[in-house]
This record gives structure tokens, C-alpha cells and sequence, in this order.
């Protein structure tokens, strides 16, 4: 079972299993609000950051804003893929 952990973010409270690295992969076919929503999510100290793995390398983000339009942008730090 995955132990909880509370996190302040934004002036709302959520509890949130504590994830894999494994389970920080953003799946592409998700929709862009559950997306946006993992990034933001795994944005606090503790959690594995969202990434996507493209070839010899993984693209990690922080800092996600949802547009009005809604596209998805954020920080991204590209590094080569260590398996």
C-alpha cells in the first residue's frame, strides 16, 4: 500500500501516494488536463519529477501553467537517459 503524504500547493491541500520514478512517466495519450495535473502535482520536494523519455533522452518538467488556450507550458530540463 502507498503510504500518504499531504501537500500544500497554491492555498489547496491534496494527499498524494508516494510515487515511483517509474510512475512519474507522462503518458501521451492522457488527456491535457491530467497531464498538466501530474505535472503540477509532482512538482513539490520529495516526489520524482513528470518526464517523458524521447530516445537517448528524458525531457523533466517543473513549473507547468495551463493557458487559456489550453496548451501546457512549463520548464523542461532535457539530460541523456540513464537506464
Amino acid at each position: 500500500m502507498n503510504s500518504l503524504r499531504q501537500c500544500h500547493k497554491l492555498g489547496m491541500s491534496h494527499y498524494l501516494s508516494v510515487e515511483k520514478k517509474e510512475q512519474s512517466n507522462i503518458d501521451m495519450n492522457d488527456s491535457i488536463e491530467h497531464i498538466f495535473d501530474k505535472i503540477r502535482v509532482l512538482d513539490v520536494d520529495g516526489y520524482p519529477p513528470a518526464y517523458i523519455d524521447v530516445g537517448k533522452y528524458r525531457l523533466i518538467f517543473s513549473h507547468p501553467i495551463m493557458r487559456l488556450s489550453g496548451d501546457i507550458e512549463a520548464h523542461v530540463r532535457i539530460q541523456k537517459h540513464n537506464d
